[in-house]
């Protein structure tokens, strides 16, 4: 069994607020995803507040997030940090399957976008995808 390694992972308060404040902000229909270019390998964290639900159903959403990074982003060679905020209105219909549908053209458009992908970084549908980005960063365009 192959587990996303514990490095990879955003666990400290600061890194999170980092994220928050100087990243760039992505909406889709049930996340908000934050990304800011640095100088690490690719980390990501996962936030869900207790709105979204009682905690059998943040730890699903937890769990089903980790295996989508696990399966998605292992073989990327991004410097990025990444964190998935998920909204109160996702409910609980969300798996899997879903959310590859959802964030997986998402996030081949910010691999590509931070220069450093591997593979798959110039297809057609990734550069136009429909994908609203906060205009209020700071940062320069990823």
């Amino acid at each position: 069994m192959y587990s996303y390694p514990r490095s990879f992972r955003l666990r400290k308060h600061e890194a999170f607020q980092a994220c928050y404040a100087e990243g760039r902000k992505y909406h889709t229909r049930n996340f908000i995803v934050f990304v800011k270019t640095g100088e690490a390998p690719l980390r990501y964290g996962i936030s869900v507040s207790k709105k979204v639900g009682c905690a059998v159903v943040r730890n699903r959403f937890k769990r089903i997030l980790r295996e989508f990074f696990r399966l998605r982003c292992a073989d990327a060679d991004v410097c990025a940090d990444i964190v998935v905020v998920v909204k109160k209105q996702a409910g609980r219909v969300l798996d899997l399957r879903l959310t590859e549908a959802e964030l997986g053209p998402l996030f081949e458009r910010i691999l590509c976008t931070c220069g450093r992908a591997k593979d798959n970084c110039h297809d057609e549908k990734a550069s136009n995808l429909p994908v609203q980005a906060d205009s209020g960063c700071s940062d320069p365009p990823l």
